[in-house]
């Protein structure tokens, strides 16, 4: 959350700050687990759990350009890649890299997402479309080369089938591989804040006004979730 970490385990509730643990921030972006260890996205530092807390990336112990990590993934090699709005960074064995606009084919320095795909591709979602990287070779998808309406991509979801869910401020599209689908929203301009696939690979698209879920097949439910219609109190 932006107030902590909350653990539960057996029923039992407790919460993580930067005043009662060595979290360096309060706010918390992304937790993924590696290995034996649980790594923990925050705005100020990318921090290991094992038993304690342990800051292993940020501006104060290693000298980067930008700490707040907006979005994170790990790719097969176990290399820890991270977001932020200064440009994207590759950790691995103690080890970090920058890419940005200006040492890489980076469309824009603004990452908003990350996810690896089956075959290990990373697809990054940028303010300037998507761009994979795969052996080191970066392949860049736009307004110009796609059926996106945008290039603003806010979030991006790999399913069991092997196609990525795309969430920009225009709604939601996908890609098999081959060919670009684009799903329809009941309301037109929605901005697709995140993006989620359950155990039923229903998809779920958050955006500023509701919650909108498509089934395996593609096809958006009829009633969507939203303040007026469940429990959500806030949008």
């Amino acid at each position: 959350t932006t107030e902590g970490l909350l653990v539960i385990d057996n029923n039992t509730w407790d919460v993580y700050t930067s005043k009662n643990s060595k979290l360096p921030s309060d706010k918390i972006r992304k937790i993924i687990k590696i290995k034996d260890n649980i790594l923990i996205a925050t705005s100020k530092g990318l921090v290991k759990y094992s038993n304690d807390f342990e800051v292993i990336l940020s501006s104060d112990k290693n000298g980067i350009i930008d700490d707040d990590f907006i979005s994170m993934s790990v790719d097969h090699n176990n290399v820890v890649w991270l977001g932020t709005n200064s440009g994207l960074y590759s950790f691995s064995n103690n080890i970090w890299r920058i890419y940005n606009t200006k040492n890489s084919e980076l469309p824009n320095n603004n990452i908003w997402d990350i996810v690896i795909d089956g075959e290990g591709k990373k697809w990054i979602a940028t303010k300037r479309g998507i761009i994979t990287i795969q052996d080191d070779q970066w392949v860049l998808f736009n307004k110009k080369n796609t059926p996106l309406k945008t290039n603003t991509i806010k979030s991006l979801v790999y399913d069991d089938y092997d196609q990525i869910w795309v969430g920009t401020d225009k709604g939601v599209v996908s890609f098999d591989g081959e060919d670009w689908k684009k799903h329809k929203i009941s309301h037109k301009k929605a901005l697709v804040t995140s993006l989620f696939i359950d155990d039923f690979d229903n998809k779920w698209v958050c955006t500023l006004k509701d919650v909108i879920v498509y089934n395996i097949d593609g096809v958006e439910f009829k009633n969507n979730i939203s303040a007026q219609n469940s429990v959500i109190v806030s949008k």
